[in-house]
């Protein structure tokens, strides 16, 4: 109740309930002297009372659990009191990793606490009615994260491990965990199981969550699971195979190139080499070489040079 504007003293029994665990009552106008009493619950680990007006305060009740009086003028008066010292910020809980040697994932992936890069399916699991305030205390999350992983064994699916972090409780006052649940033996789930385990999630049979947490539901974080940033492995073996395609098709096209080339060469060379019989009555001419024939034998061919004979006149003078 941080921040309702309560006014007032604060009297003994509010401290008292059995299964009391936390009282968060910072930055109100509460007053007068704070006395927690000697009849305050077992379970209560945590009184915040910052910037209020309590004046005084009765010690030597026996409480040593966590309690906080920065920002009263209590603590003017005694500064260096073990109560008035502003509390650190506490890092976030989050489910640690193994032993992991050092190792960077891609920017799609994260590391497992299984050491494993992979994409995981990311979501937050909502608990309505959750008993604990101690959200940072790794004895909730434990017993939740066993459970869970129970469940997904006893449906035999590929989960390699799933992690809990960043609890903290939302503006519903719904407590929030982020859960990733990583796959196993690939990086990332098939569409099938995908499907199975974000249904899954949202089935109050699935597992049973810790008395502490009571009912939650899921929302799916990952919904372009399949799509933009998160790709497939097969991604590479597709774009492999289109370059494969590519290239033998460069070299077809090179090949028929190449062929035109050496039929144009050899067209050039043996200019009867498409000669169609068909067409031209007969087999192509069979040129073997220039013949050399005897003056006599010219002088007979051409009726001794008759100009009857005359084909023309060439550079070395009148052809028969």
């Amino acid at each position: 109740m941080e921040r309702t504007q309560l006014q007032g003293p604060i009297n003994a029994t509010l401290f008292s309930p059995v299964r009391l665990q936390s009282i968060v009552l910072s930055n109100n106008q509460l007053n007068g002297t704070l006395d927690l009493g000697t009849n305050y619950g077992s379970q209560l680990v945590l009184v915040d009372l910052q910037n209020n007006s309590i004046g005084e305060f009765v010690q030597g009740t026996g409480y040593s659990q966590e309690l906080l009086l920065h920002g009263n003028p209590f603590c003017q008066k005694v500064r260096f009191s073990e109560y008035c010292i502003a509390p650190q910020q506490k890092n976030p809980y989050a489910t640690p990793t193994g032993n992991c040697v050092a190792r960077s994932c891609s920017a799609q992936q994260l590391l497992s606490p299984n050491c494993n890069c992979a994409n995981p399916i990311t979501g937050i699991l909502h608990f309505r009615s959750f008993s604990f305030s101690d959200f940072q205390n790794e004895g909730y999350y434990i017993p939740l994260q066993a459970v869970m992983m129970e469940a997904f064994k006893s449906d035999k699916l590929p989960v390699d491990s799933i992690s809990l972090s960043v609890p903290l409780k939302g503006a519903d006052d719904y407590l929030e965990v982020r859960l990733d649940v990583f796959p196993s033996g690939d990086y990332v789930f098939n569409r099938t199981v995908f499907s199975f385990i974000t249904s899954q999630l949202n089935n109050l049979t699935f597992f049973k969550p810790p008395d502490a947490f009571g009912p939650f539901f899921f929302t799916l974080n990952t919904d372009n699971y399949f799509t933009g940033s998160n790709k497939s492995p097969n991604t590479g073996i597709i774009i492999g195979a289109a370059v494969l395609m590519l290239l033998l098709i460069m070299a077809g096209v090179y090949a028929f190139h190449q062929r035109k080339m050496a039929d144009r060469a050899t067209q050039q060379m043996n200019p009867f080499a498409s000669w169609d019989q068909n067409k031209a009555n007969g087999a192509a001419p069979q040129i073997k070489g220039v013949l050399s024939f005897s003056f006599e034998e010219l002088r007979k061919c051409t009726n001794n040079f008759s100009e009857v004979n005359a084909l023309g006149a060439g550079g070395y003078g009148t052809v028969s």
